[in-house]
């Protein structure tokens, strides 16, 4: 069973609000299972490589 999904948005530009027309043109992608465990409950925050996780994830069909 996938526990966690982690849904990445890549846009281009300077976009500070998201209308339609912008998440129109952005690009998804979902990486299905982002953590090696569960955070710990009183996290925080968790930094990963971007590029990394990017790279791990799928377009959605």
């Amino acid at each position: 069973m996938v526990k966690f999904r982690l849904e990445g948005l890549e846009l281009e530009g300077e976009a500070t609000e998201f209308p339609e027309e912008v998440l129109s043109q952005c690009r998804i992608r979902y990486v299905w299972r982002p953590f090696r465990k569960e955070p710990d409950f009183a996290v925080i925050s968790i930094n990963y490589d971007w590029g990394k996780l990017w790279s791990l994830g799928m377009e959605p069909l």
